[in-house]
């Protein structure tokens, strides 16, 4: 069982560098920006900009250059998500990314041991979305909207706070950021 452990230096280190590479690439032009703490999605500048020189117009047919952003992909198995058997809210999932549109949102998915339930709440510089989500031993997914609260900054931060209500256990929570819009189904 994994349960979220306080802040070391060499964590604290990587955040400064993740925050870092992201102001960097936000100059640089990419669209797609989000860099997580545990990793949700990364940005990559295109590859001239990462110093590999083009392929010869001998070796490759053309191409027109599109900047991209690598995705990582969340664990697969709950009990593989960050979560917590804390009685009070406790931060599992945080990000600072340019959520310069109303069109971005970001998908929860929650799960519980079998014998807890929780909640969990998504909040966007520091004010929550919407009211508390349930957590139970079922598989849930929830889709929110979210926007900027203040068009002067350039980021927001976005972080995901969970409980457990009752029973003993761990609740266990997982998000992704969408920008750009979502097909609920």
């Amino acid at each position: 069982m994994k349960v979220n452990t306080p802040d070391t230096l060499f964590t604290r280190l990587r955040d400064i560098t993740r925050r870092l590479r992201l102001l960097e690439a936000s100059r640089s032009g990419v669209a797609a920006m989000l860099v997580a703490a545990t990793g949700a999605a990364r940005t990559a500048a295109p590859p001239a900009a990462q110093g590999f020189a083009p392929p010869s117009e001998e070796s490759t047919p053309q191409r027109a250059s599109i900047p991209t952003a690598s995705v990582q992909l969340s664990p697969a198995r709950p009990q593989d998500w960050p979560g917590t058997a804390a009685t009070g809210w406790e931060r599992l999932l945080e990000a600072w990314a340019m959520v310069r549109e109303p069109g971005a949102s970001v998908i929860l998915e929650t799960a519980a041991d079998t014998s807890a339930t929780g909640e969990a709440r998504l909040l966007v510089d520091g004010q929550a979305v919407a009211p508390a989500l349930s957590i139970a031993a079922d598989r849930m997914r929830y889709v929110l909207r979210v926007g900027p609260t203040d068009p002067r900054r350039p980021e927001s931060e976005i972080a995901v706070e969970a409980r457990r209500t009752s029973g003993s256990g761990v609740v266990r929570v997982v998000a992704r950021l969408v920008l750009g819009s979502v097909e609920v189904t």
